[in-house]
């Protein structure tokens, strides 16, 4: 029963594998808390039952999220390395996980710049090509571009001094509110009334 609205479409791209992982990890948690979590409480309480089989997704959130070499690992690995690139990525996942049952490359799709996962709500094929730009995640880049625009009095004055020299080329959350907060840091010490006026706003 897919409960997590699994996607599969005729063309399935970076959004369709980070939406099919998620409900990947939800059918794990409802696979543990209504048949693991319970079985043990019925043997604990001595209840008699019957043991209900169920598909353990185990094995495909272990090939997409395992470190070093999960898929989306390779794919993050695949962001910060030169000349980085969609079928490379593809490459080397095949090569790492070619004895995998759950993971079709290039091989078994006929495309080079495809590949299939055996998700619990069926198979999927993706379309890799677009995937490594999508992953490197340029919104906080965007972000900072419109920082120093009229508005917003406190972005306009920390923004571009704070912001245009703290972020790395590749950066992650964390990245992100350390440059957010010595952002505030800033305009609190050159503008402290724009400070008090957007806060009152915001």
């Amino acid at each position: 029963l897919d409960i997590f609205g699994f996607e599969i479409f005729e063309t399935n791209s970076f959004e369709q594998l980070c939406i099919n992982f998620t409900n990947e990890r939800l059918q794990q948690k409802f696979n543990s808390h209504t048949f693991t979590q319970e079985e043990s409480l019925y043997q604990a309480e001595g209840v008699p039952f019957d043991k209900i089989p169920f598909l353990d997704n185990g094995p495909v959130l272990e090939l997409l999220s395992s470190k070093p070499y999960g898929l989306l690992n390779l794919l993050d690995e695949e962001v910060r390395v030169p000349q980085g690139g969609d079928v490379k990525w593809v490459s080397k996942c095949a090569e790492r996980h070619a004895a995998n049952k759950i993971y079709g490359g290039p091989g078994l799709t006929q495309v080079q710049h495809a590949f299939q996962l055996k998700h619990y709500a069926g198979d999927v094929v993706y379309d890799c090509r677009g995937m490594v730009e999508k992953n490197a995640d340029r919104l906080s880049r965007n972000l900072y571009r419109y920082a120093g625009r009229d508005g917003v009095p406190l972005l306009a004055v920390a923004g571009p001094v704070a912001v245009s020299t703290a972020l790395p080329p590749q950066v992650d959350a964390q990245a992100i509110l350390e440059v957010l907060v010595a952002a505030r840091t800033t305009a609190m010490t050159e503008a402290p009334d724009l400070c008090v006026v957007s806060t009152i706003q915001s």
